[in-house]
């Protein structure tokens, strides 16, 4: 999407329904609009800007993922909610108030508090919760309200720190319909479990260990399909590259999609046709070779899952950008 395109923000009792958005900047002063909702930026860096914003709701909770391309310095104003901040699990990249924020750590910001930050740029994700949500959560998992917020940065376990980067590329990337429901819903709950071992300082089960061993294969099953736009996608390639079985994998997409592999991967490659139609050359692409060129050779039956996925023919698609 252009950089004046503004995402769109939801109340906490409409976003049970409301699928992933994803947007793409331009211009600093719509990134500073479009996360006004969780902090306002008085202050950034200049220069060339661009970054990607992505949004996903779960129930009353919502988790962003962000890849800015410039350093940048910011005062942020946080909105009356709890926001917990994390960067990437490969190096340090952002200071909170002075104090950087390690691969390992989350920085737990207060509702209505202001935070200092000096980033380098590059990737970072974020969960937004509500006082009252944070309470709910806490009572029907542990039978007490949360703990008091005495330190900024917090040390999650291992295993805690995987799923919740696991569960935001998750969460990017909802199937539409039905089956999205089904899957926000079963996030929702492992996201809830995580928030409370990471806020708590409670070990996590053995059921949380396996929930983040997920996270942890999520984030590489989706890496490979992102980086797979110029070959098609199969059960055996993406088992291959994993290292995996196609049973762990069935399982997976199973429990936490709700859907099959099949049908996991074939999302992906819609998407690459999307994308790629997106993109196209004028007079120099057509829609059935960018379908076949991602595996779907009976056009019929493509059109229809891409129009199912986009909510337009592919042909549209393509007439936009020419």
């Amino acid at each position: 999407m252009p950089g004046g395109t503004r995402i769109p923000v939801q109340q906490p009792a409409m976003a049970a329904s409301t699928a992933p958005v994803s947007v793409r900047f331009t211009d600093a002063d719509h990134y500073k609009s479009a996360l006004r909702p969780i902090a306002r930026i008085s202050l950034m860096g200049r220069g060339e800007f661009h970054a990607e914003l992505t949004r996903s709701w779960l129930g009353d909770m919502m988790l962003q993922h962000a890849d800015i391309g410039q350093p940048l310095h910011a005062v942020m104003a946080m909105p009356q909610a709890w926001v917990i901040g994390f960067g990437p699990a490969t190096h340090a990249s952002e200071h909170w108030n002075g104090e950087m924020l390690q691969p390992d750590q989350v920085v737990l910001h207060r509702p209505g508090r202001e935070a200092h930050l000096v980033s380098k740029g590059g990737e970072w994700g974020s969960l937004t919760v509500s006082q009252a949500s944070l309470e709910r959560i806490f009572e029907e998992r542990l039978g007490r309200p949360p703990p008091p917020a005495t330190r900024q940065m917090l040390h999650p376990a291992p295993l805690v720190m995987r799923g919740l980067r696991g569960l935001r590329h998750a969460a990017a990337t909802l199937p539409h319909g039905a089956a999205g429901e089904a899957v926000r819903t079963a996030l929702r709950d492992t996201l809830e479990g995580l928030l409370v071992a990471c806020l708590s300082g409670t070990p996590i089960g053995p059921q949380d260990g396996i929930v983040a061993g997920r996270g942890q294969l999520l984030v590489a099953l989706d890496e490979i399909c992102q980086a797979s736009a110029d070959e098609i996608l199969t059960v055996s390639s993406v088992c291959c590259r994993l290292r995996t079985d196609a049973c762990t994998l069935k399982l997976l997409c199973q429990h936490v999609f709700g859907t099959s592999l099949n049908s996991y991967l074939t999302h992906w490659r819609l998407r690459h046709v999307h994308a790629a139609l997106l993109r196209a050359a004028p007079d120099e692409t057509t829609v059935a070779s960018e379908a076949m060129r991602q595996g779907f050779w009976e056009l019929g039956r493509f059109a229809a899952a891409y129009r199912q996925a986009w909510g337009e023919n592919p042909s549209e698609t393509l007439r936009r950008v020419r």
